[in-house]
Parts: structure tokens; sequence; C-alpha cells
């Protein structure tokens, strides 16, 4: 119609680690066949470069368009200094908005389903929020009358799940939710944007690797694991034929691994780290790294004075023979567990692996832990946070972070205290590289790899919005190449975003 201005349109599929590799294998094994069709004919197909490779830090990454030091977040929990504490993150300790509020503040209308963190929802006008994955204590939406879609959804379940067969069914259930929401929403809506988040593949090769199941990355092929990914193809063809472009990106990858680095047995080794048996302390840390493991199992590990005489070096080789001994007489199960470490009282350690960041209490002790790190093999570099990322938000970070060879079959393992520094153990883990690929973007093929904090930017310029002053991208050569004329930017989502924000705390 003349004099009408039409603003472009965008649906966005995030898939929770899915890399160049898998994604491969289910294109050849003929299982996406319009995601194929999309790859060929689209504008982006690039490698997405995303450290730290964990969900709670690249998610709000990619969907702020900033770096952690920016937003505020970098793993599952947040570490208080003055308290010497930690707690699970929430949207509250977001310090940025994400698209879908940057656009509602400029009058476009959003509609996303799982945005991360998921819990609590904000609310903020032109937008409708599904939380149902990503780490949220119940399904939980706005406005309230679309609850009326959570009768696709066990509030029992969306936690949990016990093992890799459950978690299939599971996926292919809730995907068969997700895409008869998605078509009744776009029925009675014409968004500006859409993006939908997805746990999988990240929670099935979670569930995979404690079963063993390590083939299913790159070699074979599972009956339920087709039926779920064919849903999530036509969920990409539902969107791309409804909205008119189309993105699919990830927040990191999966690679195969054969050597696994404890940091805290290295920091320990060097008198840093202190271990802790206390139950409260165990129960508290192993609450925090089971989060993202989805764990349905608590597991209480008996440290007492037994299982601490099976570990010694003299005893260890009969170790397996006198647990069985031991629980056949007592009819106990034991499980020999290694140590946690005492935060309060250590000087510089890890307590999630994910985010790869060392805390060092000590500014005088932060070359130290640093070179003694770096002389591990299967590290490639340990840098200072602030050779990694730069924003008021800097403090909140840990001190170190960690690269590891990943090429070379090396990450790092959970944050207890082992015996060995390496671990010799096969799996499929976390691996820096994800996927960006969109069908429509300004007419010519991209397929240089980029960071996470630049998919915000991009499907920004896209659908005709102002960029945060704030992004990363702001004198970032690579995206002035890409762009090749002038942006709009402005900063009035981060002072909008730090009233809405005050306006919900008080309201609660």
């Amino acid at each position: 119609m003349d004099g009408v201005l039409c603003l472009r349109r965008i649906g966005v599929i995030g898939l929770d680690g899915l890399s160049r590799g898998y994604l491969n294998k289910l294109i050849e094994r003929g299982v996406m066949v319009y995601t194929k069709h999309l790859m060929e004919h689209s504008e982006i197909n690039t490698d997405l470069y995303c450290y730290p490779p964990v969900t709670l830090s690249s998610w709000p990454t990619i969907l702020s368009g900033v770096n952690p030091a920016k937003h505020g977040i970098y793993d599952f929990f947040y570490y208080d200094r003055i308290k010497n504490d930690f707690r699970l993150v929430s949207t509250l300790d977001l310090e940025h908005p994400r698209i879908h509020e940057m656009l509602a503040m400029i009058g476009r209308s959003a509609i996303v389903i799982n945005p991360v963190p998921a819990y609590p929802i904000i609310p903020i006008k032109n937008t409708i929020i599904l939380s149902i994955e990503f780490f949220t204590p119940k399904p939980i939406v706005y406005p309230q009358e679309k609850a009326i879609y959570l009768k696709y959804f066990s509030s029992s379940e969306h936690i949990t799940t016990d093992g890799f067969e459950e978690e299939l069914n599971r996926a292919k259930k809730y995907m068969e939710g997700y895409i008869s929401i998605v078509e009744d929403l776009l029925t009675c809506h014409k968004p500006d944007l859409l993006w939908i988040n997805l746990h999988y593949p990240d929670s099935i090769f979670h569930k995979a690797a404690m079963e063993g199941k390590l083939d299913i990355l790159y070699e074979k092929t599972y009956s339920d694991e087709v039926k779920v990914f064919s849903i999530i193809d036509k969920l990409i063809r539902l969107i791309d034929n409804e909205i008119g472009n189309v993105a699919i990106v990830s927040d990191h990858g999966f690679a195969e691994y054969n050597k696994y680095i404890s940091v805290n047995t290295i920091l320990y080794k060097a008198g840093l780290v202190n271990p802790s048996y206390d139950i409260s302390i165990v129960k508290k840390l192993e609450t925090l790294n089971n989060v993202e493991a989805r764990s349905s199992k608590e597991t209480i590990i008996k440290h007492s004075r037994l299982t601490r005489l099976l570990r010694h070096p003299l005893i260890k080789p009969m170790s397996r023979r006198l647990k069985r001994l031991y629980e056949r007489i007592t009819g106990k199960k034991i499980k020999i567990g290694f140590p946690v470490v005492d935060y309060k009282s250590s000087l510089a350690f890890m307590i999630g692996r994910a985010s790869n960041g060392v805390i060092v209490k000590k500014p005088e002790y932060i070359e130290r832990v640093r070179t003694i790190l770096k002389s591990i093999k299967g590290i490639a570099e340990v840098k200072k946070r602030e050779e990694v990322f730069e924003g008021r938000y800097l403090h909140r970070l840990p001190e170190l972070f960690i690269y590891p060879e990943y090429d070379a079959g090396y990450n790092l393992i959970d944050p207890k205290i082992y015996d060995s520094i390496i671990i010799n153990k096969k799996s499929i883990d976390h691996h820096p590289y994800g996927i960006f690929i969109m069908k429509k973007y300004r007419g010519e093929k991209i397929n240089v790899t980029i960071n996470n904090f630049y998919v915000t930017p991009i499907i920004q310029d896209y659908v005709e919005a102002p960029i945060s002053i704030e992004s990363d991208v702001l004198h970032d050569p690579t995206f002035s190449r890409i762009i090749k004329d002038d942006i709009k930017y402005t900063d009035l989502y981060v002072k909008r975003w730090t009233i809405i924000k005050r306006i919900y705390r008080f309201k609660k």
C-alpha cells in the first residue's frame, strides 16, 4: 500500500549446542531436508565463536549483542565476593536488555519462547514470552492469558529426565507442543521478531554422554533422534514460510574429547585450594554444577573416614573389592566421592567448569595462578579477564579464563579435587564453535567466522532497528566490512532496562 512503511520481520531458532559436524550428520542422513535447502541458499552460513562455551553466558551474549562484562552473566551462578558465597543467576542479574526487549522499547513486537535467563519474566509491553525450559523452576508466561499454552508441557518433567531414551521421548513430546504453539501464535499475531530457543541437541548429548553413547555426535543416528530433528526441520520451514526470513543460531558446539583437566587438583597441589567434606557445601556445589546436566538424581557423597581410606594410594588398588565387601556386610550402598573445594577458605578455585573461569581472591596471587595453569599440558592459554572482556561489570567475572586445547582432545572436568591432574576418559562435551545461518540479510554471501555478540546487531540491522551503543560491534572492523554503511546506534536501551528492572523489583 502506498505510503505505508513495511518493516522487515524475522524468525530465529536457537538450537542449544548445535555444531557444524552434527548438523552435517543429520543432513547427510536425510533428516533435515528443508534445513539443507536453507543452508544452500542462505546469505549467512558461518561458524560462531562462543567463549566461554556455556549456555548461561553465551545465550545472553547472543541475545543482547554485548559481552559478559557488559551484560553481567558468565555462568549458571553468581559469586558474591563480599559474602564469599554463590547463588544461581536470574534475569535480574542481566544488566543489558535482550533483542526482544530492545525491540519492544521502540514499539516493535516480539514473541520469545525460552529466553535466557528464563526466570523471572520481567513484563514489558509489546512482548509475548514463554519460559518453558532453560532453568526456570516452573513453566511461566507473559501475558498470563497465554498460559493456555502450558498444557503441552509437564511441570514435573520440564527440568529433568532420567536417561537418554527418556530425554529423546520428552524432546519429541515438547517439539510437538512447540510447533503447535508457534502455528497458533503466528495465526493470531504478526510479530517483528519470533525467537524460540530449544534445549536440543545439548540436553540429548549430555544424556548420551552419561550412558556412553558417544557415537551420536558423528556416527550413529537413533530413531527418536530422527523424529525430534524432523519436527525441528518442520518448525524451521513453518517459520520461514510464515515470516519470510529465518535464522538458526547455536550458543556453542560439541566435540569429542579423551583428556580432562582437573583445575582444582592443580590448585590443590599448589596449596591454593582447600578441600571440603562438609555435606552442606558438597550439596550446594553439586546443585550448582548439576543444573546444566539436568540431573534428576540428588547425589549425596559419603565423605567418611572409610571413603578417604579407600582413596589412599596404598589401598586404592583394592578399593573396589573392599567397597563390595563393605556393601555385602552392611547392606548399604556407598559412593566413593572426591572432595569439593572449600571456597570460603581457598585462595583460588574453579567452581563452574563450563565458564572456564578461575576465581582468585587476592590480586597478588593472579600471576602466580596464571603461571601454574599455563604450565599444564592441554592448556593452550590462560588470560586475565581484562584481556578477554571489557565492560562496567568486569568485576563480576572470574579473574582468569582458561583456554583448553579443545581440538587436541582436552577439556575441563568438574570442579572436584581428584587424584590426578589429567583424567583419561572419552566423552562428548562443549566446544566454542557454534553456527549462525540466516536466509536473507544484505544480498551478499557472508561466511567469515564471527563472534557470538554479532548475532543481535545483524538482526537489528536487518529489521531496521537501532543497535545498542554498548554493542561490541561498535568499533569492530569485521562488522564494518559486513555492513559497509552507517548504522544507527542508541543509548536508550540500557537506561530503560535499568528503570524497568527497578519497577519490577518495587512491585515484587
